[in-house]
């Protein structure tokens, strides 16, 4: 996959980077009691389904401490780029990105739980169904969305 197959409807430039950066610094204690009343705990290993630019990814690191694993995955090969060196200069070495199409994402490895913010809006019908499929190998799956009226 290029960097030009990916369509996230907000695009992917710097400031749109950066943009997602503020409104996770913003949404960040909420999300964090969300995560943490889900039941996700130190030692825990966790899939973030579209993990963009590493926001949700690196709070949960350090919510599952270093004995504790998080995975993100994430389409676009610059948004991986950019989270990967955020973690990095942010001292989480139990995160990792992968780059991958959630609809294309296999594993071996079993999850505690998976997380996701603000994704499926963003989803086709044929990852939203591969997201139901990951789910069945996982025992707790949370997700924040916001309220559609």
């Amino acid at each position: 996959m290029t960097d030009g197959d990916v369509n996230y409807l907000l695009g992917t430039s710097d400031a749109e980077y950066q943009r997602l950066i503020r409104q996770a610094f913003r949404f960040a204690p909420v999300t964090e009691r969300f995560f943490q009343d889900a039941g996700n705990r130190v030692g825990q290993r966790v899939l973030d389904i579209g993990a963009g630019v590493g926001n949700v990814a690196m709070l949960l690191a350090r919510l599952v401490g270093p004995s504790g694993e998080v995975v993100g995955i994430e389409r676009d090969a610059r948004s991986i780029s950019r989270a990967r060196v955020r973690a990095n200069e942010a001292g989480l070495h139990n995160v990792t990105f992968v780059q991958n199409d959630i609809a294309h994402f296999s594993t071996d490895v079993m999850f505690d739980g998976a997380v996701g913010r603000l994704i499926l809006q963003f989803l086709p019908k044929a990852e939203a169904r591969a997201v139901e499929e990951l789910l069945s190998f996982i025992e707790r799956f949370v997700m924040e969305m916001p309220e559609l009226e």
